[in-house]
């Protein structure tokens, strides 16, 4: 038979779905903890407005700081979010990312423009740029997310890995024109009405204030509503929008600067922008962290997948070689599994692939190692085996998946069988690793040719095939 590992195509890896924000679920915990800071936003809120008309000490310099680290902030979450939108395609993570776009270069008239807080004077603008910037950097985040939620609020719309870096350059840049458009707008006499005149805001400003908080309130009944903040960017959304609104809802029951609710306010902006970055970058790093898992598992098996193993089985030699102790590697073919296939479907064959893989993995020990080597190949690592060690552990592992007795009409055995291959002994310096896989590959086919359902076992470094 001649050797139809040369002649087939190698394997495809089956296709990764990337977890993300978008369509991670918010765990029990995460729920938890999201609860209790909602709760303490709330708390701080009502404490502030107890002491609201208290007057602190002047700290020229405030909002311009505070301008600076929310910029930071939503500039780094939008980063964030924009990579995980880069590997997933779920199109609100773009919507989102643009909204912290906007929401972050707003914040640069919005401390630019703020009086008394620079030697100069106001660096850009007026008192009304620095209101207006604010004011509606916290009216077009929830405008934005809530409208794409209610319209996709299971996060379906998926963008092509093709037009993704395409997107990236048009939500960067759209984020940018909107804020350009919107600074301009307040820097310009007669575009928006007037909030403020002779340094001081007029009446009008409260009312905008309200209608920003109702904005708010209005996005997280939306999220909460669409999505039962089933996932971790959900969740967060609402806990981001809570701290706005209440943010928006202390700056416009304040009666002066350097007041008690005034200082919260500056206080809160800063306080969830830094809290959801952290939350967000806290879970990128466990989404990162399970994507290099599926990268290295057999979505089908479970199993380390051929590249997993390969790395290992390079590093075990190496310790095998070091410590002059045995090693053996056992290839394993399931018998006439196209046919299986043919007859039984491709959803059986799978069923059939997880108990198999379920079945040898019970056969050996704990210090070994098996992996799904590609389609119907299965290989193992058999550190400390003898040639005779071998024999039993390939004969049991033989024996495990005929006992699974899986009906196989296209088997001369009735049942679902496997054609077994291995190479043990000790390795020297010259062994390598795909050598070795070649000498059980070889082995393997041998055992083939005997009949199927059969195990061949030879000596490293000289192997004398069955002809």
């Amino acid at each position: 038979m001649e050797n139809l590992r040369d002649a087939a195509p190698a394997a495809r890896p089956l296709p990764l779905e990337f977890p993300n924000l978008a369509t991670v679920d918010a765990s029990p915990a995460e729920r938890r903890v999201a609860r209790r800071v909602a709760i303490a936003l709330f708390l701080i809120a009502i404490l502030a407005l107890v002491f609201r008309s208290t007057q602190l000490m002047a700290l020229v310099g405030t909002v311009p700081a505070q301008s600076f680290l929310c910029l930071v902030a939503y500039g780094l979450t939008a980063f964030a979010i924009l990579n995980q939108f880069r590997r997933g395609g779920h199109v609100v993570l773009a919507i989102v990312a643009f909204a912290y776009i906007v929401a972050g270069l707003l914040e640069v008239p919005h401390g630019l423009a703020t009086p008394d807080a620079w030697v100069s004077g106001l660096l850009i603008g007026n008192l009304g740029t620095a209101a207006w910037s604010g004011s509606l950097a916290h009216l077009v985040f929830p405008a934005v997310v809530s409208s794409y939620v209610a319209a996709d609020p299971n996060s379906n719309t998926i963008v092509q890995p093709a037009n993704r870096s395409r997107w990236l350059v048009v939500t960067a840049a759209a984020a940018v024109c909107v804020a350009a458009l919107i600074t301009t707008a307040t820097l310009r006499d007669g575009v928006l009405p007037r909030i403020a005149a002779n340094g001081h805001f007029l009446p009008v400003l409260t009312r905008i204030g309200w209608c920003i908080v109702a904005a708010n309130a209005l996005a997280i009944a939306v999220i909460v509503r669409r999505t039962r903040c089933r996932t971790v960017l959900h969740l967060w959304l609402v806990i981001f929008l809570i701290g706005s609104g209440l943010d928006s809802l202390l700056f416009t029951v304040s009666p002066a600067r350097y007041v008690v609710t005034w200082y919260a306010n500056e206080a809160y902006a800063i306080g969830i922008a830094v809290l959801v970055l952290v939350v967000l970058q806290r879970q990128s790093a466990k989404l990162y962290r399970q994507v290099a898992s599926l990268a290295a598992v057999d979505q089908l098996t479970g199993l380390p997948n051929r590249r997993s193993l390969e790395n290992q089985l390079e590093w075990i030699v190496q310790y095998a070689q070091r410590n002059a102790s045995t090693l053996a590697i056992v290839m394993v073919d399931i018998d006439a599994f196209k046919a299986f296939n043919d007859t039984y479907g491709h959803a059986a064959g799978d069923d059939a692939l997880r108990r198999v893989a379920v079945a040898l993995g019970s056969a050996l020990r704990a210090s070994d190692v098996i992996a799904r080597y590609g389609g119907e190949e299965f290989l193992a690592i058999l550190p400390d085996a003898t040639l005779d060690g071998a024999r039993q552990t390939v004969e049991r592992m033989r024996a495990a998946i005929e006992l699974l007795h899986i009906p196989h009409e296209g088997s001369a055995y009735g049942t679902l069988t496997g054609s077994f291959g291995a190479v043990a002994g000790y390795v020297d310096e010259t062994a390598d690793k795909r050598d070795l896989i070649r000498m059980a590959d070889e082995a393997m086919y041998a055992a083939k040719k005997l009949g199927r359902n059969q195990s061949v076992v030879v000596p490293y470094p000289s192997p004398a095939l069955p002809v």
